[in-house]
């Protein structure tokens, strides 16, 4: 699913009842940068007591080597691949861009290999969610817990 479509499930469940959590698109624009991406994740309150981001972006350039295989025939076009859907949990504000600590990634899938919780610089982040963009818009979805 696309960033757009998972705001668009997100908020209906929200609608109908279901939860109490919004959600929002932080548009990055098309040239993402470990500056532009700590800016978003400070605004967007990453990490803050309520708020969640997720992410779309390519595994292997997040985790800085080549970790995953792009597989082809069946195989391919039934895995994920490079890409990835995480949350990041966190980011340290303290961080350079390329502190290796810089980004807290909770992973949807490949927990064996990469562990629930691993973190990346904002470089590296930056850099899997522009090459997974391919020359579109970069985006982040921010989700907030909302009291009723």
């Amino acid at each position: 699913a696309s960033p757009d479509k998972i705001v668009e499930m997100s908020n209906q469940l929200r609608r109908d009842g279901l939860t109490t959590v919004t959600a929002h698109i932080k548009a990055l624009g098309n040239r993402l940068t470990a500056r532009s991406l700590k800016k978003a994740l400070e605004e967007s309150k990453c990490g803050k007591p309520g708020v969640v981001v997720m992410v779309s972006y390519d595994f292997n350039e997040a985790y800085g080597a080549p970790m995953l295989k792009k597989e082809k025939g069946e195989a391919g076009a039934l895995s994920h691949g490079v890409h990835s859907w995480s949350l990041i949990a966190a980011m340290n504000e303290s961080a350079d861009a390329d502190d290796a600590d810089g980004v807290i990634i909770s992973p949807a899938h490949n927990v064996i290999l990469a562990g629930r919780l691993w973190t990346t610089s904002l470089t590296n982040m930056a850099k899997a969610i522009h090459t997974l963009a391919n020359g579109s818009l970069c985006k982040l979805v921010v989700l907030k817990a909302c009291q009723n």
